[in-house]
């Protein structure tokens, strides 16, 4: 019979990046019940929408050898892009928003 051993154990980045991305989307579970009551639900997303590119830029520039390898990657995938920041976007904000209306009370 085959055991899970902990010696064995090996995880790679994905793995990694998994728990990491549970552990950050637990923190913003937590902040959204914390929200100050004076802040607006726009302001408190804006606030949590900047702290999270600001981390996320870390990551982003770390991943190219280049700056020019991130023009070519822009410039041969915008429509990607666009589709992925305007619309993802769009309706995450619109259910992030919802989300906080009803986690608030």
């Amino acid at each position: 019979m085959y055991f899970l051993s902990i010696k064995e154990l090996t995880f790679n980045n994905g793995d990694l990046l998994v728990i990491l991305s549970s552990i950050l989307w637990a923190l913003y579970t937590v902040l959204i019940k914390l929200k100050p009551k004076e802040l607006s639900d726009i302001e408190y997303f804006s606030t949590i929408v900047i702290l999270v590119l600001f981390m996320l830029s870390f990551a982003y520039f770390i991943q190219f050898d280049s700056l020019q390898s991130q023009i070519n990657l822009i410039k041969n995938n915008y429509l990607v892009f666009l589709y992925t920041s305007i619309l993802a976007s769009s309706v995450s904000y619109y259910f992030g928003i919802k989300e906080l209306v009803v986690l608030s009370k």
